[in-house]
């Protein structure tokens, strides 16, 4: 976060973000997987299940 250049607006995503995974340890935390892919959005990627058998 510190290395880079961001717009303000990338910065204040960021901070919501670290924000809500800095509560991670409370546990009434609550992150679904649609929450999760969300804050993944937020920061440009996208999250993939891929289950297979052995």
């Amino acid at each position: 976060m510190m290395k880079g250049e961001s717009s303000y607006k990338r910065l204040e995503e960021m901070r919501d973000i670290v924000a809500r995974l800095g509560v991670a340890d409370v546990r009434a935390f609550g992150l679904t997987w649609e929450g999760c892919g969300q804050l993944l959005r937020k920061l440009g990627y996208s999250a993939h299940v891929q289950v297979t058998a052995d």
